[in-house]
């Protein structure tokens, strides 16, 4: 996760703006020009900076005392990324996992919270007794309101569930398979579609809801637009990652109903899944995006999975 992200990522809950605590960062050399230059580049590990316009709560001036100003080198926004550590909304309370460059902004009820408050405890050490002492443990919970909840659920263990070694090979080189170039070809022409909808411009931050392996938020990034790219199914981003390195967009393990981003951040929004993986019929997902998005944005889907030609795997 590079610090410009903070710009942008939000409490899913609340809508507030985040604090990390890097525990761990790695050198991620990109070039500078692809993303915007960040505001809240931190000098190095630890706590903050904390958000200019964060409220005055008190767990916010715990995290004020204890935090680093921005960086006078804005530069390591574009140097080094935080490999592990947590995001903190000092509005709320809430914290998330940073976890493999990777963070983790879902909501309560479809969190690990043995796994989440494994991560707290491990990295307990990096933080002033003060602050680890203002940041409860993740209680489990259900949201009787989110009818998609199980679909949710099956969807983000699937890599539990595929015994075929074959199965995520495809994300490495997506949108192409050379064993199927109707379908590549296809792809290619649904991206060109949808941008030429879309019309995005320079300025525009886009949306990527449902992303999957982020091949579209890749070429959006790559087009000189800010993208973010969120999916539910941590698997899918890990190999977006790998298949990327370094110089990639934005990356959020994240609900399309629960966006965590900060209101008005969007100019664009492109819901690859959003349209097909939940049930419409009530779900919360138009209402977020109304939200999220800046007055006057656009939304293009693109096709359902029913007129996406069956795509075929190698039979090496």
């Amino acid at each position: 996760m590079r610090y410009g992200l903070l710009d942008l990522a939000a409490c899913q809950q609340c809508h507030a703006p985040l604090t990390p605590l890097a525990a761990a960062e790695v050198p991620s050399e990109m070039p500078q020009g692809l993303q915007p230059a960040a505001t809240r580049v931190a000098p190095g590990i630890g706590i903050g900076p904390v958000a200019p316009g964060a409220r005055d709560t008190p767990l916010n001036a715990i995290l004020r005392r204890h935090a680093r100003p921005p960086a006078a080198d804005v530069a390591g926004n574009f140097a080094v990324e935080i490999a592990e550590g947590r995001l903190v909304c000092g509005d709320c309370g809430r914290w998330y996992p940073i976890a493999g460059q990777l963070p983790e902004i879902l909501p309560d009820h479809l969190r690990d919270a043995a796994r989440d408050n494994a991560i707290l405890r491990s990295l307990a050490a990096a933080m002033p007794d003060e602050v680890r002492g203002a940041l409860a443990p993740l209680s489990p919970r259900a949201d009787a309101a989110d009818g998609g909840a199980h679909y949710k659920a099956a969807e983000m263990a699937i890599a539990s569930k595929v015994n075929d070694p074959e199965f995520f090979g495809p994300g490495y080189s997506v949108p192409f398979n050379p064993w199927n170039p109707e379908f590549s070809l296809f792809m290619v022409a649904v991206f060109g579609g949808v941008i030429s909808v879309m019309k995005p411009r320079k300025t525009d931050t886009v949306l990527d809801s449902g992303c999957g392996y982020a091949w579209t938020t890749e070429w959006l990034h790559r087009s000189g637009l800010r993208a973010i790219g969120i999916d539910i199914t941590r698997v899918y981003l890990e190999i977006a990652v790998a298949r990327m390195g370094p110089s990639r967009p934005h990356l959020i393990v994240a609900d399309a109903e629960s966006l965590p981003v900060q209101a008005e951040t969007p100019t664009r929004c492109w819901p690859t899944k959003a349209f097909t993986t939940f049930p419409i019929a009530g779900a919360r997902w138009p209402a977020t995006i109304a939200r999220s998005v800046r007055a006057g944005a656009s939304c293009s889907p693109s096709p359902t999975r029913s007129t996406r030609p069956a795509p075929r795997r190698s039979t090496r």
